[in-house]
């Protein structure tokens, strides 16, 4: 009555390849298997609890039979608390990881609790918002860096709109962390009880000026839009280990967000300023021509977050966005960033869907130059497309493909299906070709049925008279 929860998992016995992929070793006979759990439960109007569990017996073991789509690298399972009250939120939660990748370069912490509360005020007489954030986080390893972090965040929110259509937000706000470190590397050195923090105002004013104007039914929009952003130069020590700010990248969802960094182990300090331009056209059914090109400039400064190709001193690449839309049968969204130097292509992201749903023909298409990554990685090119037809109420088919298309690449991945589903019954054929290998997992093809059995068990199905 009062939530839900869901279990899917297998097992077998069989040979399985561990190690080395170029010597692995073979273990005979082998019980595998997995188990996936997740639920949520109300604990009354304000309160819910709720965990998501995963677990396999071993690195390849989804891989090689492909339950349910291809497997995420890492397992992350989580235990949950949250609450809800009127503006403000809180949730403790508890993190555990298992790498199914064959390499890791450290241990995967168990991150027990993280605590987070977040609240965002009523617009006072002003117009403005008030907004405080605090969060917790201990992370344990039997061996590795050991963090325990409190931080603190709050902020003020603005925002102006003169008469003759200028739109100005400005914003304040303070940041604070502390961290207590045992096991963290100081140096040369392994250093435990290890103290280190910081603080980090920052002021940020964004100005947005939309033109407006409509012709035959179609909304033009063309709006300029800047903003600065100012916080001191010294707000990453050296001694804070970096766990939740690994993964940067620059792009037109967070080029004039105040701090562009995820997480709070890295802020993003110094000074910039940023620019673009929007524009868009809307049809009174729905349609949409929208695009975005931007860029921002960051004044040199030192003890920043380390240098990385999406930020760093200087102008930054231009990064932008297309969306076309012009019905319910076409929508092409393509995202794109290009080197400030001289405008070659770093990153290009395309989806695509068109057609209705007697046939439709729906893609992707990536893109990521070396430079994108300061040559760490080499460069990614791949293109996956799915064309599905849906024959009847009960009957549908699907075929899809998956190819890399750099030099060395090829076919990833073919696919197709036959599906009959109707109110109480689903059945499923699959085939999958697999061009991919890794240890335990040689290139090959899986055929494989599916039953679902939608409502044994329900009640509810049972009165409303489903067999």
């Amino acid at each position: 009555d009062d939530g839900q929860f869901n279990i899917a998992g297998s097992i077998t016995r069989s040979d399985r390849e561990y190690g080395d992929p170029l010597a692995p070793l073979i273990e005979y006979d082998a019980m595998r298997g997995h188990v996936f759990a997740d639920g949520q439960f109300d604990i009354n109007d304000d309160w819910r609890w709720g965990f998501d569990g995963k677990w396999a017996a071993d690195s390849s073991y989804l891989n090689r039979y492909d339950f349910f789509g291809r497997p995420e690298d890492t397992l992350t399972s989580n235990l949950y608390v949250e609450t809800f009250d009127g503006r403000s939120y809180g949730a403790g939660n508890v993190f555990s990881y298992q790498d199914l990748r064959l390499t890791s370069l450290e241990e995967d912490p168990l991150v027990l609790p993280l605590l987070d509360y977040n609240y965002v005020g009523l617009p006072d007489s002003f117009g403005g918002r008030w907004s405080f954030d605090t969060d917790f986080r201990s992370t344990l390893r039997q061996s590795g860096p050991n963090t325990r972090r409190l931080a603190l965040a709050s902020g003020y929110l603005i925002p102006f709109i003169a008469d003759f259509g200028l739109v100005t937000t400005v914003s304040a706000s303070v940041e604070a962390a502390g961290y207590h470190l045992d096991g963290v590397t100081v140096g040369t050195d392994t250093e435990n009880n290890v103290t280190a923090g910081r603080v980090v105002p920052r002021l940020a004013v964004e100005w947005r000026y939309p033109f407006v104007r409509g012709v035959g039914g179609v909304r033009q929009v063309v709006e300029p839009v800047a903003a600065v952003v100012a916080a001191p130069t010294t707000g990453n020590p050296g001694t804070i280990p970096q766990e939740d700010s690994v993964v940067i990248e620059l792009d037109d969802t967070n080029l004039f967000s105040p701090d562009r960094i995820p997480g709070i182990d890295r802020a993003d300090t110094g000074q910039r300023a940023i620019y673009g331009l929007r524009g868009g056209l809307y049809g009174e059914s729905g349609g949409r021509l929208v695009g975005f090109l931007g860029q921002s400039y960051r004044a040199p400064e030192k003890n920043g977050p380390p240098a990385t190709t999406d930020i760093r001193e200087g102008y930054s690449d231009y990064v932008g966005r297309l969306d076309i839309a012009p019905n319910k049968y076409f929508d092409l969204l393509y995202r794109f960033r290009l080197a400030e130097s001289n405008f070659e292509l770093l990153r290009s992201e395309l989806g695509v869907a068109m057609g209705p749903p007697a046939l439709r023909l729906s893609g992707d298409y990536i893109f990521i130059a070396s430079q994108a990554s300061a040559g760490l990685f080499p460069d990614r090119e791949e293109v996956s497309a799915e064309l599905t037809s849906q024959l009847t109420d009960f009957w549908r088919v699907a075929a899809n493909t998956r190819f890399d298309m750099t030099s060395n690449g090829g076919s990833l991945e073919h696919g197709a299906r036959i599906t009959y589903e109707d109110e109480c019954f689903q059945l499923e054929l699959r085939y999958r070709r697999d061009f991919t290998s890794s240890v335990d997992v040689e290139p090959g093809s899986v055929y494989s049925v599916q039953f679902v059995f939608k409502n044994l068990g329900d009640v509810s199905a049972v009165k409303s008279g489903s067999k």
